[in-house]
């Protein structure tokens, strides 16, 4: 039993076998919430590598070099974002822009009253 105890301490790291309970219960909680956390990160691993485009047989990836391809990936994802702001950002201002032109062309320009007399 001593030995067990003793070996159960070492694997928790654990100094006092009265804090092993607790530590029992910590691993237990941080154990069950491992099965949501592998169905999210493999539903987001799908959802990537589908929206990458096609690779070719030989450049599909080992499991094992899933996350580190979706993470790339993401990391792409997000700088195109940024770009496509400052894109859209750029077509507001240039489109404010333009209508102001715009607007200014319409009107039509001031007329002096000697300009008129000259008209006559």
């Amino acid at each position: 039993k001593t030995t067990l105890l003793q070996d159960c301490c070492r694997e928790l790291r654990l100094t006092d076998a009265s804090l092993l309970p607790e530590s029992v219960r910590k691993l237990c909680t941080a154990l069950s919430a491992l099965p949501p956390m592998e169905a999210w990160v493999r539903d987001v691993c799908a959802l990537v590598m589908y929206h990458k485009p096609p690779l070719s047989p030989a450049d599909e990836p080992k499991p094992a070099q899933v996350p580190e391809r979706v993470l790339r990936e993401l990391q792409r994802w997000a700088k195109c974002l940024r770009e496509l702001a400052t894109q859209q950002e750029f077509v507001r201002v240039l489109s404010r822009d333009l209508r102001r032109r715009g607007a200014v062309a319409a009107t039509p320009p001031a007329v002096d009253s000697d300009d008129e007399a000259s008209i006559e």
